[in-house]
């Protein structure tokens, strides 16, 4: 599923979709992957020592592509909970829809964690490799 390229890593596929119905597993998937943020500092600061705009590129690309990918991934997921959500809202008491409901919520925050990760690595990038052209 992943594999570390330069010591970076790359992801292969996202499981997370698939893990959409046990928050803890999603949860837990999720930390795995934002280590590829948490741990980008020192690639970063390596490439930009040796002045290579290609690695620098090369990374931000990486991590772009994983980032789109984890933001997509949440998204399904919460439409997919949302979804379940309404069905079971024509149906089920308020309190049964209490377990759901929650779901939604750490669905949602999740997202903006997303969010928030993505800006401050977006922002590492745009500090750190300054002199490379980075795509919008």
């Amino acid at each position: 599923y992943q594999r570390r390229v330069r010591g970076f890593l790359t992801f292969m596929s996202n499981p997370l979709s698939d893990l959409c119905f046990d928050y803890t597993e999603f949860k837990d998937e999720l930390v795995q992957q934002r280590k590829l943020d948490d741990n980008i500092v020192y690639p970063l600061n390596r490439s930009v020592s040796t002045q290579d705009p290609q690695e620098c590129l090369r990374m931000y690309e990486t991590w772009n592509r994983a980032s789109r990918d984890r933001e997509r991934a949440i998204l399904e997921c919460l439409e997919k909970r949302e979804k379940i959500y309404q069905e079971k809202e024509q149906t089920q008491t308020k309190n049964s829809l209490l377990v759901e409901k929650s779901q939604l919520s750490f669905m949602r925050s999740e997202l903006e964690v997303e969010r928030i990760l993505k800006n401050r690595t977006l922002a590492l990038f745009k500090q750190k490799c300054r002199h490379t052209n980075l795509p919008k």
